[in-house]
């Protein structure tokens, strides 16, 4: 039958929690951009170190994030980290980890890439590279940064750039010792090498070749997805530098691969979502759309993060009794199995394994089949893909499971994922002077691998805006669980605390801004045009 309309939904909220009228980043002022126009994101955080890092124009901030919260006068010292970048502008900065550091990227407009310990306390000394133009040997203006997440490990992958010249290019950096001037042994970067390279060789190693600028790049679990304005989006697997294949010099091309899942009579997709194995030979995986050809922001979503909505309606069919349920024992004694063995024999289960077969089979334990899809221990990711226009949501093969028309214009935008509100963030540069941020929800339905997408504007600010271009625009953005940091070119901090709450059902136009919904479903995620990848 058909599902019953929800009585409450899940609605993102935000308060304003305090603000620092002018952050202490120098004598530089962080308005003044270069030619370029404004930066993509000068603001991350360290979820190791805790410490919020900004960069102002060539020099690049740290500050513990405990203290900011204790003390927004400044009444006290603060004690706060500093380190110099090249002779460029930055253009981004962005946390992650190298090694068993944790560690601050900054790249810039002159080709430098700066890399930081992000612990104050550190004994490794920055590393500056320089990202050179493809073939030739000065510098190019960088924009992309992709950096294993902490909780990916120690032997993550590489540090990822790109730039001007539209090539994706790697270091393999990772803390080391060496000897130094006086005989005595300290800590240093040591960068891996390719086939054919010796070990003074710092110039970056090409990956991949893109067809225009300013590719997006995010990073989880040694899998890269990188977008251009192209209309370029690929999923690499990134192999030890010694593996590598030398990169090809003519760009991919693009095919439009976009199409609506096909759907079997009772709307079930014939297609569930796919996700690549670890050992998959296949580096490359690429998806193309008709709407537009300029995507500006890709990042990775895990699928146990997605926030589920339940339903009214079982999941499986309403045709199952509790009393006729197959119950699984241990052969020749025929006693119960322990639901520890169950957990892990589910364990090696894709998710459509899980929610598609084993909770219809089992009705006992499709709890545990449902616990094991958000297990932490999941390593399927989902993909967020941001175009001027539009967003699509993908599987981990890049086939489109659902899509969104954007309100608002995300030329420019950056984006923050915060896993904790199964939300990602969009700070515009071309948007509303009313809404400088957005927020793009992903829900899915309980028991199912069915997905809806959701956009809220965020009326965070509307008090400064009688200070004139370019003081007014938004060029840092960073989460840390669910506070949203915002950096103003004025050097204003605002933190704010984000919520995703169950409320009851009422209009869609609210008081803290607008919410649309994906084309054509309602807040009980029931099968329409636009969400049809469903099992």
């Amino acid at each position: 039958g058909a599902p019953k309309r929800h009585q409450g939904a899940m609605t993102l909220t935000w308060q304003k929690s305090w603000e620092i009228p002018k952050m202490p980043l120098g004598t530089a002022e962080l308005w003044r951009f270069g030619p370029n126009g404004p930066p993509m994101n000068v603001m991350d955080t360290c979820s190791v170190s805790q410490t919020l890092w900004i960069a102002n124009q060539q020099d690049l901030f740290g500050f513990e994030l405990a203290a900011l919260e204790a003390d927004q006068n400044l009444s006290n010292d603060i004690h706060f980290a500093h380190f110099s970048s090249s002779n460029g502008q930055v253009n981004r900065i962005r946390c992650g980890q190298l090694g068993q550091q944790s560690v601050v990227v900054a790249v810039d407009a002159a080709g430098g890439v700066l890399v930081a310990p992000s612990q104050v306390d550190s004994k490794l000394p920055p590393l500056k590279l320089l990202n050179v133009a493809h073939n030739m040997e000065q510098g190019t203006s960088t924009w992309g940064i992709g950096l294993p997440p902490p909780e990916d490990g120690d032997d993550a992958g590489p540090l990822l750039v790109s730039a001007n010249d539209h090539w994706l290019k790697a270091w393999w950096p990772s803390p080391g010792t060496s000897s130094t001037s006086r005989g005595s042994r300290g800590q240093s970067w040591q960068l891996q090498q390719a086939k054919g390279r010796t070990a003074p060789d710092k110039s970056p190693i090409p990956v991949w070749h893109f067809g225009e600028n300013l590719p997006s790049i995010d990073v989880m679990h040694k899998r890269a997805i990188v977008a251009s304005l192209g209309g370029e989006v690929s999923v690499l697997n990134l192999l030890p530098p010694s593996q590598l294949d030398p990169a090809p010099e003519t760009p991919a091309e693009v095919h439009i691969i976009e199409e609506l899942p096909q759907l079997d009579q009772d709307l079930s997709c014939k297609h569930p979502p796919r996700w690549p194995l670890h050992d998959d030979p296949k580096t490359v995986r690429c998806f193309g759309h008709a709407e537009s050809r300029r995507v500006w922001n890709v990042c990775w979503i895990p699928l146990r993060s997605i926030r589920t909505i339940s339903s009214e309606v079982s999941a499986l069919g309403g045709s199952m009794n509790e009393n006729n349920t197959l119950e699984w024992t241990a052969r020749p004694s025929g006693s119960a199995v322990p639901a520890e063995i169950i957990r892990n024999v589910l364990s090696l289960l894709g998710p459509q394994e899980l929610l598609q077969r084993v909770q219809i089979l089992n009705r006992q334990h499709a709890h545990l089949a449902q616990e094991q899809v958000l297990s932490s221990k999941r390593t399927e990711q989902m993909a967020l893909i941001f175009s001027e226009n539009t967003v699509w949501l993908t599987d981990g093969c890049l086939n489109m499971r659902c899509k969104l028309t954007l309100p608002f214009n995300g030329a420019f935008a950056h984006v923050v994922h915060m896993p904790g509100l199964s939300a990602v963030i969009i700070s515009t540069k071309m948007g509303s002077p009313t809404y400088p941020l957005a927020a793009v929800t992903v829900l899915r339905r309980q028991r199912s691998l069915r997905f809806e997408l959701r956009v809220r504007d965020l009326a965070v600010e509307t008090d400064f805006r009688d200070l004139g271009w370019p003081r007014n625009i938004i060029v840092g953005m960073a989460a840390v669980e669910d506070r949203l940091f915002i950096l103003y070119s004025s050097c204003r901090l605002v933190c704010h605390h984000l919520a995703l709450e169950n409320r009851p059902q009422r209009s869609a136009h609210g008081p803290q801004g607008t919410e649309q919904a994906t084309t054509g479903t309602q807040t009980d995620l029931g099968p329409t045009t636009s969400d049809q990848a469903s099992l």
